[in-house]
């Protein structure tokens, strides 16, 4: 922080941040002041390579399976984490469908159907609500991937997705790292 100053309900904070902090940072800025803050930045100055940031980011939800998403299968995937798919979606291997509540990823099927039976019980026919998605931006992805993740962009969709889409190819990656 450089300065810190007030004047009446307003306060001015001038900090020196690196570009690369500033990804993404203008959506939450914005969730932070309520819409009220005025964010500006400009360049200072070039500096040396300090090391990475912390992110809060958990985990990721990643599809094993291909197909449209069901809303089925995203019920019971809402209560792991915070979906970024909606029925109905078109899922492939790989493909990032949200965020996990725990540090690792967990691998999934939102393309999962309920199973028919010619019995019909009292709850069977209940509706399945499901949560609002998180959608994003492109800048907001770009600060949310990690090292192992790439962003898939189309005319019509943005998606995150795996560098490496298949399950075993996965994890014969990451037996080779833990014996480097």
């Amino acid at each position: 922080m450089q300065s810190y100053t007030t004047k009446g309900d307003r306060a001015k904070l001038v900090y020196l941040v690196p570009t690369r902090a500033l990804v993404g940072f203008s959506s939450e800025f914005r969730n932070y002041t309520h819409g009220e803050g005025i964010l500006n930045h400009m360049f200072h100055s070039y500096e040396p390579y300090r090391g990475a940031f912390e992110t809060g980011r958990k985990g990721a939800m990643v599809s094993i399976a291909t197909g449209p998403a069901t809303a089925y299968a995203l019920d019971s995937l809402q209560e792991r984490g915070v979906l970024f798919v909606r029925p109905q979606t078109q899922i492939y291997e790989g493909m990032i469908v949200g965020e996990s509540a725990r540090e690792q990823d967990i691998e999934c099927n939102p393309c999962r159907e309920k199973a028919l039976t010619n019995m019909r019980s009292k709850g069977s026919e209940e509706q399945v609500r499901l949560n609002p998605i998180r959608s994003f931006a492109l800048e907001e992805m770009l600060a949310y991937i990690q090292q192992d993740e790439l962003i898939e962009v189309t005319p019509n969709h943005l998606r995150i997705r795996k560098a490496l889409l298949s399950s075993n190819d996965r994890k014969q990656e990451r037996r080779k790292e833990g014996k480097k």
